[in-house]
């Protein structure tokens, strides 16, 4: 999630680059970042 801590693109945009939900990048993030 490299991308999301550079702060370069927002979630949304994340879930279209990957064409996942907006919540699969959201878990994803959480997962990465322990929770917070």
């Amino acid at each position: 999630m490299q991308i999301h801590r550079d702060g370069t693109h927002t979630s949304a945009e994340l879930s279209a680059i990957f064409n996942v939900s907006r919540a699969t990048v959201y878990r994803t993030i959480q997962r990465n970042t322990g929770g917070d």
